[in-house]
């Protein structure tokens, strides 16, 4: 079922209970719980869940002000009133439409206020019709993340595990490029690899936006929220590090690289092992027996650490400029590969 549909079904079940119960309880402002309850039902019931949050705590306070204001300020100036609120109720307009693109909560806040000013201009405000808004809207959002977690639920934890592994994926292909052009001098492939930054990083924005939705879902387990947040810090730092190797290598790769051609090998082996073993881990394919065990770059890096002393041992004047490019790299890499590793042991097993 694609999700247009799935949300059709959802926005109509949920519109049906929340019929019922306005009827069951006589609810006189029901219209405000049935049309909370449809914009409420989202695309994941994480998403869903984050909405319902929002609106219901921002409508609590947009009314507490707007409220305050119509009763308790406006009043001390009955001659302007009319003005004051015309003139509240275009910068609600203007609020509202301006966040809504933004940001959710802020523009539930002012569509509150803007209801306390349309009916402060047309029939009046009073507290009962703010107590009506509030538990009205309640009960709107109740029934929407209700059937978005029971009604053809589409998880946002489920959608970023996917997410991750397609990331990891697309992680093994440029780490492969950065390898490549380490060793080419081909001005080309420095192209390529910048078109995989561009690939990757809206990959990695749309993950970013999946996991605020998914920290909802994931509250009440201790375990996927601290797996959750390791992921989440996890590929941030990594795409930090990646982004400092391809500046690194704009600046072409150091001379140093054609030496250590047999060194950076290895540390693209490991890389890419480290990497498999978490796509492996992610998917849960491996069974308990099987040993899929994350492998450091200390050896490696020990090895190049000799060479590099011995290499210089009896130069007068060493290159430190480009010691120092190699080791910036070396740095970047190890780090990747620590982070794999990291991610690898937060990884259920």
């Amino acid at each position: 079922m694609n999700n247009a549909t799935r949300q059709a079904f959802q926005a109509s079940i949920a519109v049906m209970v929340t019929l019922l119960i306005v009827h069951g309880f006589s609810l006189e402002r029901g219209i405000w719980a049935t049309l909370t309850a449809i914009l409420l039902v989202s695309s994941t019931f994480g998403e869903s869940i984050k909405k319902a949050k929002e609106r219901v705590s921002m409508t609590l306070i947009g009314g507490t002000l707007g409220t305050g204001i119509v009763l308790y300020l406006v009043p001390l100036f009955p001659t302007e009133a009319a003005l004051l609120l015309t003139s509240f109720l275009l910068i609600s307009i203007f609020a509202i439409v301006y966040f809504l693109p933004r940001s959710y909560a802020w523009a539930s806040f002012f569509i509150t206020i803007f209801v306390v000013f349309l009916f402060s201009l047309l029939n009046g405000w009073s507290l009962s019709l703010f107590a009506a808004r509030a538990y009205d809207t309640l009960i709107g959002a109740m029934v929407a993340v209700l059937v978005s977690g029971v009604i053809f639920p589409n998880r946002s934890y489920v959608d970023v595990q996917a997410h991750y592994l397609t990331m990891i994926n697309q992680l093994d292909g440029f780490i492969d490029d950065i390898f490549y052009a380490l060793h080419s001098s081909d001005p080309q492939y420095m192209c390529q690899l910048m078109g995989w930054h561009q690939k990757l990083y809206p990959s990695w924005e749309a993950l970013k936006h999946k996991q605020s939705f998914s920290e909802f879902e994931v509250t009440f387990s201790r375990t996927k929220r601290q797996q959750l947040q390791n992921y989440q810090f996890g590929f941030d730092l990594l795409f930090h590090y990646l982004t400092n190797i391809l500046t690194l290598l704009e600046k072409e790769p150091s001379p140093l690289c054609a030496e250590f051609e047999e060194e950076l090998s290895q540390f693209q082996a490991v890389i890419k092992e480290n990497s498999q073993c978490l796509s492996t881990l992610m998917v849960g394919e491996v069974p308990k027996s099987v040993d899929c065990e994350p492998h450091s770059l200390d050896a490696i890096l020990l090895q190049i650490h000799q060479k590099i002393a011995l290499h210089y041992k009896d130069q007068a004047m060493p290159n430190y400029a480009e010691i120092e490019h190699f080791y910036s790299l070396i740095y970047y890499l190890r780090k990747v590969n620590q982070l794999l590793v990291d991610l690898t042991n937060a990884s259920p097993r």
